[in-house]
């Protein structure tokens, strides 16, 4: 499963106002659908295409992160990524191959490093996105990106991150480990407070929006097993693997093609969000996900990727987004029912839309459950009471603002998309059914 490429993917073509695609991801599509199986460019297929001279890949970005003191070896990323599926993208390789290569753009880069020119953004992103369809995913990306900025460049042009490795290091090992290296006291300075200033805010970023692994880089074996393991997350089987199986979530092939109507429902998680959704569900015979009961599955079913989660939860560490795609992405190809699928905890931001759009399919609609602060608060009050917290003010108050600091960008992108419908949740249960029943019934009805 993983980033669930393939040698040639159908396309997701035919619905109405898309959330924003990287421009690459769409080319990489549309290059795709030329060569697809069934030639319908319906819903996103795991399904091999017809043979071509020289296959290409849908982006499956992991961005390796870390200061020249922390990184491990190029040689020993390369044998790792290569021991997952994957490839192995280091910046200043790739440009020594684009100019070993002969190319115009080869031809270029070289002229610019003789006249002493830094290369632009542009140009390496350049690289990046001739890379990534070249060669098989996951792609874990070092040497880039540089900044915030050029983190949402990279993302807007090639595809969005599924994850990011961050091999952690302490000041003072740094220190130790670079004057190890020859450098002088000014020299280390320098080199401190340039990975304070490029890559730092770019750690921030990523782990802001859950998609950053730490990894402690001081001692060597942890930090070659901690790269391992978030890399088998993002892995992607292949059919011809010398076993010829692949883990994925429980009772679920790996191969799938998928045409649903699929519903997003945003509000606060709680037990009336849950039972509306079931009794949406059950009245349009369709079914209802939520991606932390799909973990808690996935947890107690004891696979390779149950005891991973389970793993990544008792140390404290989010969940990837690819994880809960790929969960998610099973549980929706082996629904038997007929008609809407309906989707609680899941996305979580912009960016997680993206990635579910480019291994799933594109959802009709996005149902909001408005709630007042008063009826939140009541609710969360509730909650805590359950666990047993102590100040429960600050909690509740810090859980609402969290909240709505959270679901605003993610709703704004989605009235953008014109797929967002508003419910009163403040309603008896039996109409807040009904108003989303023809809500649902409704697009339904537009996209036939």
């Amino acid at each position: 499963m993983g980033c669930g490429a393939s040698k040639s993917s159908a396309v997701n073509e035919g619905h109405e106002a898309p959330l924003k695609k990287p421009q690459a991801a769409a080319n990489t599509e549309k290059s795709a659908s030329q060569t697809s199986v069934n030639g319908t460019g319906q819903g996103a297929s795991c399904t091999k295409g017809t043979t071509t001279p020289r296959p290409t890949y849908a982006p499956c970005l992991v961005l390796l992160l870390g200061s020249e003191a922390s990184m491990l070896p190029s040689e020993e990323l390369h044998t790792i990524v290569k021991a997952a599926g994957g490839s192995f993208l280091e910046v200043d390789e790739l440009i020594r191959e684009e100019i070993k290569s002969g190319t115009p753009e080869g031809s270029e880069l070289a002229q610019m490093i003789r006249q002493g020119k830094i290369l632009s953004s542009a140009n390496t992103i350049a690289l990046v996105k001739r890379a990534v369809v070249a060669k098989p995913p996951p792609h874990c990306l070092a040497g880039f990106p540089k900044s915030v900025e050029n983190l949402a460049r990279l993302e807007e042009e090639v595809s969005p991150c599924v994850g990011s490795i961050y091999l952690d290091m302490d000041e003072a090992e740094q220190q130790t480990a670079l004057a190890s290296r020859g450098h002088d006291e000014a020299r280390v300075r320098r080199k401190l407070a340039q990975f304070k200033m490029q890559t730092l805010p770019v750690v921030e970023a990523l782990e802001s929006r859950g998609l950053l692994t730490r990894v402690k880089a001081a001692e060597r074996e942890r930090a070659i097993t901690g790269v391992r393991e978030v890399l088998a997350i993002h892995t992607v089987p292949s059919a011809d693997s010398a076993n010829g199986a692949s883990e994925t979530p429980t009772g679920v092939s790996g191969e799938v093609q998928i045409d649903r109507h699929v519903v997003y429902v945003l509000g606060y998680s709680g037990d009336l969000k849950d039972e509306i959704c079931t009794k949406i569900a059950e009245n349009m015979h369709g079914d209802f996900f939520s991606a932390s009961g799909l973990l808690k599955q996935e947890m107690k079913s004891m696979s390779k990727l149950g005891v991973q989660i389970t793993d990544m939860i008792r140390q404290g560490k989010i969940v990837p987004a690819s994880v809960i795609v790929q969960l998610l992405q099973s549980a929706i190809a082996a629904s038997q029912t007929t008609g809407p699928v309906l989707i609680d905890g899941f996305p979580r931001s912009a960016d997680t839309v993206q990635l579910f759009e480019q291994q799933v399919c594109k959802p009709r609609l996005a149902l909001l459950l408005e709630s007042s602060d008063k009826s939140l608060q009541e609710l969360i009050k509730q909650q805590q009471s359950q666990i047993g917290s102590g100040d429960q003010s600050a909690v509740i108050s810090r859980k609402l603002q969290s909240f709505r600091a959270q679901l605003k960008p993610l709703t704004e992108a989605m009235e953008e998309a014109k797929m967002l419908r508003k419910l009163d949740a403040n309603k008896p249960t039996k109409a807040i059914v009904a108003a989303a029943v023809k809500q649902i019934s409704d697009a339904m009805a537009r996209a036939r």
